[in-house]
């Protein structure tokens, strides 16, 4: 179909130009005349071969071509639809520091399709991922996007309407270039720069002047979160024992002067000015393993140590906060809408500008966590509407090696674009608008959750998947938690839902990467409690039987490593993911050694299997099927 555009600003043909020409969309013949014009909100119409478009900001006109063109393709040629942006800057941060560094094709594809649901910011969380002049070990041999590449990415999301925001880091979470000796003399602790360190503030400074040079923005993330042992480490055999309140303020001044004085208005992350004045700090997501309690017991309880809606800051506190600095509230982990309420309203006695910050669950496990998801943003940005809150972004976080694709997460993105703009969201709205906006099918993505749904498990993020993928067969470190659960049944029916969808398009590798996980986990999920079992049993038949199994496994485990190389290699830059060789090769190669010490066994070469012999604990001492979120090192290697 041709269509006839009027009105087009020149602020919206290039992306349309784009958008045309890559998405090739697939209309009924005839031709239809739309009308283009800006207005104070988003609004569709058709009739017959007339349509028209109205929209406030560059992404609602981009949200709006797509609801245009979705209709038209369910025939639909008589239909108005309007919606009015509730929240004024709603978009992603992108983690691109925990191992996989996102190709720039990659950036500018997601930028691409977030415009076409109408989000408008967008954020790079880069530790030391860029390169920096003067500092060559900054980023080395981690796949650091260069000032091109980030210049790059910047214009492509301008034609768009998409804000990039810079994400840096300048006092912790910088564990990876501190590794080396190059910046020993700005280094307090394994992760924190050192407070009151003259060369500290000419690193920051060079920092914060890049940022300037490749983003046009006037919005920078400065971090400054979870920086526990600040000023517990060089600093403090150098200068002594300071309150980490007064290192934090003074350290902040210096920064915000720096931001300002290179045209940014700074924002940070809120959490440790609630560390810093909890007697009892802890945990944040006590909540999140105790998703049940009552709200008001709850913020009684010694449990809430993290995030307390009821603390009393120090006096001057507030104070000590440079004029303009927007604060971050992050919490992924609550599904207590009171929760998130109390602490907007606590972090406002700080500042009036309070940001928020979600999560879309694409860390620590292989798969997206869409129970928690949508149970978590539901909460939080509920509050964030009665609360006034008008500056939203969800975190995708890599933690633990970013096994997790980004585009899992196309979903989650969907539903914090509803919570922007749909008057209610709800199951119906999401499918249809992700439909509209992708292509996809929302039923398709919210099966990619390997572990939701799992008789026995009540909790919203086991990462049970994982801990079967990496848990070694012969020492079964879960097999103790998992030996009341039925998860070979359980991943054998998520295959068997995978195998029925329709395919997904261009996206189709995800899925067929899913089929394998579910056919892989389902094979080995129970094979070292059968095992120990057939071992003190004496039963040869059963331990014959069993290495034939791991035998089998072997390749199913390499095609599975094959498919998770693929996606990496097209979507990321080839750096780190020797992390994921060595962690998927140990486990192909430990079902080949298992096998053989079985068949040793039996065989009389070896006259014990002392691995299987030793009681099987629970993990961590804990005495239920949930286990908390390990690392992947903390799995394979006891």
């Amino acid at each position: 179909m041709r269509f006839n555009f009027s009105g087009v600003t020149e602020e919206a043909k290039e992306g349309l130009e784009i958008l045309v020409k890559e998405y090739g969309y697939v209309l009924p013949d005839g031709d239809i005349a739309v009308n283009v014009e800006k207005a104070d909100r988003l609004s569709v119409s058709i009739d017959g071969s007339s349509a028209s478009i109205a929209y406030s900001i560059k992404t609602e006109f981009f949200r709006a071509l797509c609801i245009l063109l979705y209709n038209i393709k369910n025939g639909k040629r008589n239909f108005t639809f309007s919606e009015t942006r509730k929240i004024d800057r709603c978009g992603l941060m992108l983690d691109v520091s925990r191992n996989a560094a996102l190709k720039v094709n990659t950036v500018k594809d997601i930028i691409t399709r977030i415009a076409r649901m109408g989000l408008n910011t967008l954020m790079l969380y880069t530790e030391d991922m860029y390169k920096l002049e003067g500092y060559p070990y900054f980023g080395y041999m981690r796949g650091a996007y260069t000032k091109e590449e980030l210049t790059e990415i910047v214009r492509f999301a301008n034609i768009f309407g998409v804000d990039m925001v810079p994400c840096i880091q300048t006092l912790g979470h910088l564990g990876k270039p501190f590794r080396w000796s190059a910046f020993a003399d700005v280094k307090d602790t394994a992760s924190v720069l050192m407070v009151d360190e003259p060369k500290t503030y000419e690193l920051i400074e060079d920092m914060i002047k890049h940022m300037r040079e490749c983003y046009t923005t006037t919005k920078i993330h400065l971090g400054l979160d979870e920086t526990h042992d600040l000023g517990r480490g060089a600093y403090l055999r150098k200068h002594g024992y300071r309150e980490q309140h007064e290192l934090m303020a003074r350290h902040l001044k210096k920064v915000v002067e720096i931001a300002k004085k290179y045209g940014f208005e700074p924002m940070i992350w809120n959490d440790m000015y609630f560390r810093m004045n909890n007697p009892n700090p802890g945990r944040q997501n006590a909540n999140y393993e105790n998703p049940n309690i009552e709200y008001k017991a709850y913020l009684n309880s010694s449990e809430l140590q993290y995030y307390n809606p009821n603390i009393e800051f120090l006096p001057g506190t507030a104070e000590m906060l440079p004029e303009d600095v927007a604060l971050v509230y992050w919490d992924y982990y609550n599904i207590n809408p009171e929760i998130y309420r109390g602490m907007i309203r606590k972090t406002k006695e700080l500042s009036e500008k309070v940001v928020f910050a979600g999560g879309i669950w694409t860390w620590n496990g292989l798969s997206p966590s869409y129970a928690h998801t949508m149970v978590s943003t539901h909460a939080g940005l509920t509050m964030c509407y009665e609360e006034g809150v008008k500056e939203v972004f969800a975190c995708m976080w890599g933690d633990d090696g970013s096994e997790c694709s980004v585009y899992t997460a196309l979903l989650g993105m969907q539903l914090y674009a509803e919570y922007c703009y749909s008057s209610q969201v709800n199951d119906d709205c999401l499918r249809e608008m992700f439909k509209a906006c992708t292509g996809y099918d929302m039923d398709a993505f919210l099966r990619l959750d390997l572990d939701s749904d799992i008789e026995g498990l009540d909790m919203l993020r086991p990462s049970t998947a994982k801990q079967v993928l990496y848990q070694d067969v012969l020492q079964g470190l879960f097999d103790k938690n998992f030996e009341t659960l039925d998860l070979r049944a359980h991943y054998k029916k998520v295959g068997e839902d995978l195998s029925k969808l329709e395919k997904q398009g261009d996206i189709e590798y995800l899925f067929e990467l899913y089929r394998q996980y579910a056919k892989v986990l389902e094979r080995k999920s129970d094979l070292g409690i059968r095992l120990v079992n057939a071992y003190r049993k004496n039963n040869a038949g059963d331990l014959r039987k069993i290495a034939d199994e791991l035998k089998d496994l072997a390749p199913e485990l390499e095609k599975l490593h094959q498919l998770m190389a693929d996606i990496w290699y097209k979507n990321n830059k080839p750096f780190n993911f020797n992390n994921i060789d060595v962690r998927l090769g140990g486990v192909t190669a430990r079902i080949k050694r298992a096998a053989c010490r079985i068949n040793d066994y039996l065989s009389g070469k070896t006259p014990a299997l002392e691995e299987l012999e030793e009681e099987r604990l629970y993990y961590d001492g804990e005495q239920t099927p949930f286990i908390s979120m390990c690392s992947s090192n903390n799995i394979m290697f006891v």
